[in-house]
This record gives structure tokens, C-alpha cells and sequence, in this order.
């Protein structure tokens, strides 16, 4: 702990264990600043001599407190029912408060005229298979499951035309879309 907070921890205690041991006497009374809804102050005493008629003035004394706040509750509740509804001030009135949002933005406009625009055609897959070798005139294409060895003309997977076998490419053709590629020879 640091010093200052120490020496203030230790002044404190002092002061009440100073307090504490004070004969004086004295009555001390808690207080509450709370308003309506605090609970009636209790007394805290030492052991003093009192006579028996003190003590007896000291009860109604109580009893005039403990009745104090239901008065104060009774007070604020009729207030309370005598305000003034929020919802029927004027339009002016509630504009005072701060600014108001501002309108919403005008919706974009709707122009009749809708272009038409074609969507665009199907594109060809890659070609699925890898072409690995050639011998001759002829390919060596491998695909997952098979291995063909294909000529110019001739067609892999009822899709795929061989158009063209040259030194290192292949050009097919796509059947169902009609549209040509190049594929490159595989080099190891």
C-alpha cells in the first residue's frame, strides 16, 4: 500500500475508535437525504441516565417522524396525477427540445424504359482431361477414370471433337456450344 493511503487509513480509525470510546453522552442520529422515501431516523445512544417521563416523550416524537414520509408519499402521488400530459403539448412546444430528422430522401425514379439486355452466352468448360503424349498423328489423353489415344476427328466423352493435333497443342471443340480451344501438351 502506498504511504499517503496508509496514514490516511490509520488517521481514520483513530478518529473512531476515538469517538467510539468518548463518553459524552451525547445522542447522535442518523440522517438519510433521500426525501419521501427515506425510513424514519433511529437514535443511537449511550447508556445514560433518563428519566422515566423523557423516555416517554420520546416515543410520540417518533411516531409524529414515522408518519412524516406517508405524508410526503401522499403529496407527491396527487402531484403527480395533476401533470400535465406529455402528448398534448403543442407541435411548437416539443420542436424546442432539439432538431428534428430530416425527411427521408426522395425515392430514386423509376425510368419506363427498361433495356433489354441479352444474357450472356454459355461458356465451354476446360477441357476435363490432361493431354500427356503423342505417338504419330495421334494423342495421348488421360482423363480420371480412362486413357484414350485419339486421331484428328475422332471425339472423347461424346463432347469433346479433336480438330487439330500439332507439335505441343491440340485444338477441340466443345459439341454442345459449338466453340473451340487449345489445349497444351503436359511436359513432365
Amino acid at each position: 500500500m502506498n504511504k499517503p493511503l496508509m496514514m490516511v487509513l490509520v488517521a481514520s480509525l483513530t478518529a473512531t475508535l476515538w469517538a467510539a470510546t468518548h463518553e459524552g453522552g451525547e445522542t447522535v442520529e442518523a440522517v438519510k437525504s433521500s426525501g419521501a422515501s427515506a425510513s424514519p431516523a433511529r437514535a443511537i445512544s449511550r447508556p445514560a441516565p433518563e428519566s422515566r417521563g423523557a423516555r416517554e416523550h420520546a416515543v410520540p416524537d417518533r411516531m409524529a417522524a414515522a408518519s412524516q414520509p406517508n405524508l410526503n408519499l401522499a403529496q407527491d402521488i396527487a402531484a403527480w396525477k395533476q401533470r400535465e400530459p406529455i402528448g398534448l403539448k403543442p407541435q411548437g412546444e416539443l420542436k424546442a427540445w432539439g432538431p428534428s430528422l430530416p425527411p427521408p430522401p426522395p425515392p430514386p425514379p423509376v425510368s419506363k424504359q427498361v433495356a433489354h439486355v441479352e444474357p450472356p452466352s454459355p461458356q465451354a468448360p476446360r477441357f476435363p482431361h490432361q493431354w500427356v503424349g503423342r505417338f504419330n498423328d495421334m494423342a495421348v489423353v488421360s482423363g480420371p477414370q480412362q486413357t484414350w489415344v485419339v486421331a484428328a476427328g475422332q471425339v472423347i466423352d461424346g463432347q469433346w471433337r479433336i480438330d487439330q493435333i500439332r507439335d505441343r497443342q491440340m485444338q477441340l471443340t466443345y459439341l454442345p456450344f459449338k466453340q473451340a480451344q487449345t489445349v497444351a501438351m503436359r511436359t513432365p
